[in-house]
């Protein structure tokens, strides 16, 4: 399979991995699903809890004459006009009453803090119980719409999307992918993406340097982002299909995944192998052409002039001759003279007789040399 194949295939796992939409009856205005296996639902001022999965099976709680609430880890939040209410997530336990200061309106959970917003800004250092609620000032005019562990997300007067850090230390700056306006940005779910709610009540997430649209059945009204999941519930309250809930945590998508994705990997690799090689041989032929033309350039043949070579040939060869000629006589010669200085050498043996020995020696010698053909 080539590599276009199986980018097709790849393309085609990750689109039937997209889960659905699924309904849950409630007619609920808010939905957040707690870290202890529980959903808790907001409407008409009373809360509700199903426990996880859950199919519609909502329960009524004590909570009563609510403004709005949130959800992290361990427990449940909510707000009246007077009072903060928490109690374990899992519905387990006695309710918790904390002062409240009226201000307060809405209620967002970051990771240390409670934040509350009304015409002020304030927040509370987790878990809460003193019930010491800080006025933050904030001149920048952003509403906040959610918080996650490390952040909290807005918007401007304008619509545009907006996020800083859980404290409010440093300033809102703007999210370049939200392009447009915004009613409602959503960033609990930030470990994954982000969720942004515009102006015509359609949702989009945000993920890298892109956004894409994600469909839904109705207008969205709120929208509770966890890692794992996501809570929605339309703007018509009143019908019972307005909930809804999907899915997002990992699936086997990348066990499928990952050889795909091996393999095309391998394929680039031999086409970069293949390249390479295809190049080196080409460096090479190239080269080899290169020497070939300059050894040619270097032995090319000429038309030489070779008279005064052979000129000096002959000459050298007739000298060569003449010397073979005279070096025998030359040695024969030797010979004598070394006869006569040996009867010289040994006199005393002859006395007054050496000359004649020595004379008779040299014609001798001269006699035996000439006959041998030495």
């Amino acid at each position: 399979m080539d590599y276009s194949a199986l980018t097709d295939t790849l393309n085609n796992l990750v689109q039937e991995d997209e889960k659905d939409w699924i309904n849950v009856p409630g007619g609920l205005d808010k939905v957040s699903e707690s870290g202890m296996g529980a959903a808790w639902g907001l409407g008409s001022g009373k809360m509700y809890v199903c426990m996880l999965p859950c199919k519609g099976q909502w329960n009524p709680t004590e909570f009563s004459e609510i403004l709005d609430f949130t959800t992290d880890d361990s427990l449940v939040y909510a707000i009246t006009s007077t009072s903060l209410l928490t109690k374990n997530g899992n519905n387990s336990g006695e309710v918790q009453t904390i002062s409240l200061n009226p201000d307060i309106k809405q209620i967002f959970s970051s990771g240390s803090y409670l934040w509350g917003q009304g015409t002020k800004k304030w927040k509370l250092a987790k878990p809460g119980t003193t019930g010491n609620w800080i006025e933050v000032p904030d001149t920048s005019g952003v509403k906040i719409t959610s918080a996650s562990q490390t952040a909290l997300y807005g918007i401007s007067s304008t619509g545009v999307a907006m996020k800083t850090d859980e404290s409010l230390q440093s300033a809102w700056s703007p999210i370049p992918q939200f392009k447009g306006v915004f009613t409602g940005i959503l960033g609990d779910a930030d470990q994954t993406g982000i969720y942004g709610i515009d102006a015509q009540k359609t949702l989009q997430k945000c993920s890298g340097d892109s956004c894409v649209p994600i469909p839904t059945k109705n207008p969205v009204q709120t929208l509770s982002p966890k890692p794992t999941s996501l809570w929605l519930t339309t703007s018509n309250p009143g019908d019972l299909g307005n909930v809804y809930y999907k899915d997002e945590s990992p699936s086997n998508l990348l066990k499928d995944v990952q050889p795909i994705d091996a393999e095309r990997d391998a394929i680039v690799t031999q086409a970069e192998t293949e390249y390479t090689n295809t190049t080196y041989s080409t460096m090479m032929f190239k080269q080899l052409g290169e020497i070939q033309k300059m050894f040619g350039e270097l032995l090319s043949i000429q038309e030489v002039n070779t008279e005064p070579i052979e000129k000096s040939a002959s000459t050298t060869s007739s000298q060569a001759s003449l010397l073979q000629k005279i070096i025998p006589f030359l040695l024969k010669g030797i010979l004598v003279l070394l006869g006569v200085l040996f009867v010289y050498l040994f006199s005393g043996v002859f006395g007054s007789m050496t000359h004649y020995v020595a004379f008779a020696v040299l014609i001798g010698e001269i006699y035996l040399l000439l006959n041998n053909g030495m």
